[in-house]
């Protein structure tokens, strides 16, 4: 997001139960209480640290039968 915080579409999110991650040069504690069990990854990141919280965070893949 440019010139903004994404807290409230992070809300609408959290309600309909899908996973993200903030992604952010502010620190962890600038994020409200409420969304503080969401996955932090600070700027500058990693390409394996971005990789390897989306895995931590995605929905486990259903077992083809």
């Amino acid at each position: 997001m440019v010139g903004g915080k994404s807290f409230g579409v992070a809300e609408a999110l959290l309600e309909r139960h899908v996973p993200f991650a903030f992604v952010s040069a502010s620190r962890p504690s600038d994020v409200p209480e409420s969304l503080r069990q969401a996955a932090f990854i600070a700027k500058p990141f990693e390409e394996r640290t971005l990789l390897q919280s989306v895995g931590d965070i995605a929905p486990r893949p259903l077992p083809c039968h």
